[in-house]
Parts: structure tokens; sequence; C-alpha cells
């Protein structure tokens, strides 16, 4: 395994989120603290090519909230999820040739962002509404003609992290850690989404399980989870 020193410079506390365009290249958004004496946020780029690393400070967006999420589309250009501040609505940015636009998917104070692009490289989001440390609603957004559209995919008690991927003819794949008061432990949720609507089951349930769970989809349909602990899923 090679390690590499991307930037040295920042207090980095939120999770960077990293991504790699059609030739395998990283690039990677995080949040930083502005300074040692604040507890204010915003969000720094990393990329890599040839000529070695680039970092920028995404100062178009300002100050933003800690949590963020990266993927980059065909031509190369990378696009976020992130939160507002101090409002901390949930947002979405591009950077072409001109600098970063935004623009704003849900008002409502959200967290824990995880963006992908389907096939035609619309966005689409999972994250969730945090009116509250004890109200945490999952949500799912996605962008068309007219804009942007939100559903709510579960109201219960659920953990930080999302598990977000979209196979190859379009179809949504979500993992997610949900607290269940009536079994001795949580339970790993996984959602996924065809022509009759969402559906829901549970992949395990246990005590050792923790509030993360990542997803991926390969090639052939095959959905992987993998958990903190860790431990692999297969469905």
């Amino acid at each position: 395994m090679e390690i590499r020193l991307v930037d040295k410079t920042s207090s980095v506390l939120d999770t960077p989120r990293i991504a790699a365009d059609r030739f395998g290249r990283p690039h990677i958004v995080y949040g930083y603290l502005i300074d040692d004496w604040s507890a204010d946020y915003a969000l720094k780029y990393a990329y890599r090519d040839r000529f070695g690393w680039h970092i920028e400070n995404i100062s178009d967006l300002g100050q933003t909230g800690p949590h963020s999420s990266i993927a980059v589309d065909i031509l190369g250009r990378p696009r976020i999820a992130y939160l507002s501040y101090p409002e901390g609505s949930l947002m979405y940015a591009v950077r072409d040739g001109a600098g970063w636009h935004a623009e704003e998917i849900d008002p409502d104070p959200s967290a824990w962002p995880v963006l992908c692009l389907d096939r035609n490289g619309e966005p689409r989001g999972v994250y969730s509404y945090l009116p509250s440390w004890f109200t945490r609603e999952k949500r799912y957004a996605s962008r068309g003609s007219d804009g942007w559209s939100i559903e709510t995919l579960d109201q219960e008690f659920s953990g930080e992290f999302t598990g977000f991927d979209i196979d190859l003819l379009g179809t949504d794949h979500i993992a997610f850690v949900q607290f269940n008061p009536g079994i001795p432990g949580n339970e790993v949720v996984y959602l996924s989404r065809d022509a009759a609507g969402w559906h829901e089951e549970v992949v395990v349930q246990g005590r050792l399980i923790s509030d993360y769970a990542e997803l991926a989809v390969n090639e052939n349909g095959l959905v992987g989870i993998k958990l903190r602990h860790p431990k692999i899923v297969r469905i």
C-alpha cells in the first residue's frame, strides 16, 4: 500500500471524502478549521495529476459545515455536496473553468451527505435531516430538468454515515445503520429501488455493529457492504 501526504497545513477534523475520475486519478474534499482558535470550517479540494497534488481553498463557497461528499463526472469536473453555515442547509456545487457554482438542495438543517452521479451525470444524494440529535430522518434527493426533488426514506434513529451507490442500470443502492430498541444492538438496513418503488431489508443485526456502513456495487450488480468492526456482508 502506498501512503502519500496530501496536506500538512490544515487542521482536518471531518473525514475526508475521495472519488476517482475515469482515469483513476484521486479527488478529495475535506473540511478544515479556518484557524486554530475557532470552530469555524471551510472546505478544501485536492486532486492529483502527473505533476503531483494540487490543493485549493474553496473560497467561493465561504464558510461551511464540516460534512461533505464528492463525485467526479466524465469530464473530470468535481461535484460536491456540503452544508451551508450557519443554516446547515444542504448545498450542491460544481467546479468548472470559471470556478465553483453552488445551488441549494434542501433548506432544512442536514448532515452527513453522500453524493453519487447517475449514468447521465445527474446528481443524487442521501443525507440526514437533523432538527435535533435524536431526530435523524433519512432523505433522498435527485435533480431533474425541473430542479431538485426530495423523498423521505426512513424516520428511525439511524447512524451518522450512509453507503450509497448507483449501478449501470441506474438503480439506487443504499445502506445505513439503524438503532433498534427491540434488539440487543443495531442493524444494518439495505434499501434499493426498482420500477415498483423502494424495498427495504435488514442485512445483519448484532451488538458489534457500529454506526458506519459503506456500500459498493460492481459492474455485475453484486452489492457489498462493509462495517467498521470490520465485517463484510454480501447480498
